[in-house]
């Protein structure tokens, strides 16, 4: 191998061998970037679920990371920071003693689902919505790029904005969308296809209001539950359908799939009782991420005479 170091913090690295083995890869995409830090840097022993991790890189293998630490920082605060400029998040699964990298996926269906709540047991409960001023109805952009000589981003996505903006201000009552516009900074993307993924999850994932609910349930009924898992509920509490929608029927809300499964944010356990939280799915369906291409040394999508230009400077170098 050879790596030259530069003045400004970056790093090349050259395989001279065609045929580099997988210990020989560099690590891209951003779960191979969380387990090399938990098992590496953080030095733990900890074991990985290691279907989770093969189902996700199997199905989102072009997500690409690049950044560089060029001071001191907490491995604590670049593992989140890893999890907001992705879809994936990292937690402990105390009923096997595993360490779990997962993610929120684009569609689920009743194979994901790991238990019903009997809505008869629920000792109390509640339902939310979430903020409407979290909404993305004014469109997502995505800044990346980050030159760390400059301190400032060399690149920015065009905005992902509802093909139904009509509807979406009328059920909402937005006067004006700009002022639901969200604009992500993310230090650790180059690349302009993982740019526009997350771009396109984060719009997908906010163009609506979520519905949370919040319930006690028996410690003999909820212990086995936690955060990451995925529940449905055999029936409205109560007869009651909260906002005037079925909780236990997939329905759409304009132009998107709202399924009756709840994701479990946050537990609580007690002796006597179990508090849980949980955010309603719905279906995220955005555009297959496509390769980077072969020469495409900038990454802004095309092969041109600046990438050209870029590789003979790396070869005099």
């Amino acid at each position: 191998t050879e790596g030259c170091v530069f003045n400004l913090g970056y790093t090349k690295v050259t395989w001279h061998d065609d045929n580099i083995s997988q210990a020989n890869r560099l690590a891209e995409h951003p779960v191979e970037i969380i387990k090399d830090l938990i098992t590496n840097q953080l030095n733990s022993n900890a074991e990985f679920d290691g279907s989770k991790i093969n189902n996700i890189l199997s199905n989102n293998d072009n997500s690409k990371f690049a950044f560089s630490i060029n001071k001191q920082e907490n491995s604590k605060d670049i593992l989140e920071k890893i999890c907001e400029q992705s879809k994936y998040f990292f937690r402990y699964r105390p009923r096997d003693e595993k360490a779990i990298i997962d993610e929120i996926k684009d569609s689920y269906s009743e194979s994901d689902v790991d238990g019903e709540i009997d809505s008869d047991s629920l000792l109390k409960y509640s339902f939310k919505m979430t903020n409407v001023e979290d909404l993305s109805v004014g469109g997502v952009k995505v800044k990346y790029g980050y030159n760390y000589s400059t301190d400032k981003y060399d690149k920015v996505t065009t905005a992902m904005v509802p093909t139904r903006l009509r509807e979406y201000k009328e059920y909402y009552g937005i006067e004006n969308e700009l002022d639901y516009e969200i604009e992500i900074e993310c230090p650790y993307i180059q690349d302009i296809g993982t740019a526009e993924e997350l771009r396109d999850y984060i719009y997908l994932q906010n163009k609506h209001q979520h519905l949370i609910v919040n319930f006690d349930i028996p410690t003999a009924q909820g212990l086995r539950y936690e955060i990451g898992d995925i529940i449905t509920f055999n029936k409205n509490p109560q007869g009651t359908k909260p906002y005037g929608r079925d909780i236990t029927q997939a329905y759409f809300h304009i132009d998107q799939l709202v399924y009756p499964y709840f994701f479990i944010t946050k537990v609580n356990k007690s002796l006597t009782k179990v508090n849980i939280e949980a955010i309603q799915l719905h279906q995220i369906d955005p555009e297959p991420l496509a390769p980077s291409l072969v020469g495409d040394v900038n990454l802004d999508g095309e092969v041109t005479i600046e990438d050209l230009v870029m590789i003979i400077d790396i070869i005099r170098e």
